[in-house]
């Protein structure tokens, strides 16, 4: 069992790695069978969906290209036994269309045997989806 200062310690390294765009130290921390869950928007946002394993997750992260000078800020983390809830502030800008989004973010990871089991990200898409379209 993992305690909670290991669990956090490892939500808190994998949110540095993909902040540092270190894709292979983000993916030694995640386990094989992953469940990364982003908003659903109907296809509005190209990194919206539900991925699952490494390579899917690897698939995100190239969609996420669409967005540059992208931060996840995070302001406060909650643990509960294996699960870590970060609120944050994450803001971006779209490439398509050079429109600016932020708002504020909550993910959700399950940490099992010190890797990240699931995430799941609650965010305000409304936000996003206004930044990725055209004027």
């Amino acid at each position: 069992m993992t305690s909670r200062a290991q669990t956090l310690a490892v939500v808190r390294e994998a949110l540095a790695c993909f902040t540092a765009n270190d894709v292979e130290g983000l993916l030694k921390l995640i386990d094989d069978d992953v469940e990364w869950q982003v908003p659903d928007t109907g296809g509005r946002l190209p990194w919206s969906g539900y991925y699952r394993g490494k390579s899917d997750v690897l698939i995100w992260l190239q969609a996420l290209g669409a967005v540059e000078d992208l931060k996840i800020e995070p302001r406060e983390f909650l643990v509960d036994g294996d699960r870590v809830v970060v609120l944050a502030h994450e803001s971006g800008r779209l490439r398509a269309t050079g429109r600016a989004y932020g708002s504020d973010v909550a993910l959700v990871f399950t940490v099992t045997g010190g890797r990240v089991a699931a995430m799941r990200v609650f965010a305000n898409t409304a936000a996003q989806v206004e930044a990725a379209t055209a004027r």
